[in-house]
């Protein structure tokens, strides 16, 4: 049994990319681990993420009594409440300039300086198309870590006065090197696929609660080979919406 006494910080929002980590550090390495989530009430799929977390954790804690001493309770914060911090908006602003990041990075960064979190690992998997791969595009200033977790990655400190250092260096970069596609071969290896199905991707879920099919996490889970999470529907609207969206924008110029 591990005897850490430090537990990891982790970032979890319930969909694949985190779950898989978070299984594979408590399944895989045995490790304590205190997982964040924070709650974006504008975003109309935070009761799928809650219902998906509570049920990975239910799962989690039947099939591995172990893992009861190994994740701690989840705490979770309000995006709203999170305190503002001009230099990394900044920042943030100067890098969009030249390169499209998600402004999910902004307000973890905020949210780690406030709570005084220097290493909190979040997800960013390696895509199977090379120009999706953002941040590894972005970024020539990360190093490459091994330990006893596998591998991560962390800005390196020779550039500390950059805008990339100030908004990423309290962040531990993982499943780097790993594809969608990756993650659910080993989770049918490690035996933890059933539980990693759990998650939940979409941000702007149906009526009924099934993912959309149009919007960009549903867009990735097709594009990145694991088309079997959408729905019939869910995939016609993912064919269609381009073009419906491509027929709108011209009659708008017409207009």
């Amino acid at each position: 049994m591990n005897d850490q006494t430090e537990p990891i910080n982790f970032f979890w929002t319930g969909g694949w990319d985190s779950t898989f980590r978070l299984l594979q550090l408590i399944v895989v390495f045995r490790k304590r681990v205190q997982p964040y989530y924070i709650i974006d009430a504008t975003r109309k799929s935070v009761q799928n993420e809650k219902q998906a977390i509570n049920k990975i954790t239910e799962l989690l804690l039947e099939k591995y009594q172990f893992s009861k001493t190994l994740l701690l309770p989840l705490k979770t914060s309000l995006l709203i409440d999170i305190k503002l911090n001009e230099e990394i908006t900044k920042a943030y602003k100067r890098i969009i300039e030249k390169n499209k990041i998600g402004i999910q990075y902004e307000w973890l960064s905020r949210f780690c300086n406030e709570n005084n979190i220097s290493n909190l690992e979040i997800c960013n998997e390696r895509s199977i198309h090379p120009q999706d791969n953002i941040i590894k595009r972005v970024f020539g200033q990360i190093v490459k870590i091994e330990d006893d977790c596998g591998e991560h990655y962390i800005l390196d400190k020779k550039y500390n006065t950059s805008d990339e250092y100030l908004l990423f260096h309290n962040f531990k970069l993982v499943v780097f090197d790993t594809t969608k596609l990756e993650m659910q071969e080993i989770g049918k290896k490690e035996g933890f696929f059933e539980i990693l199905e759990q998650s939940w991707f979409c941000h702007t879920p149906t009526k009924y609660n099934k993912p959309c099919g149009k919007c960009y996490p549903c867009r990735i889970v097709h594009r990145e080979g694991l088309s079997w999470r959408l729905p019939f529907f869910a995939k016609l609207r993912y064919h269609i919406w381009p073009i419906f969206r491509l027929v709108a924008k011209n009659m708008h110029v017409k207009l």
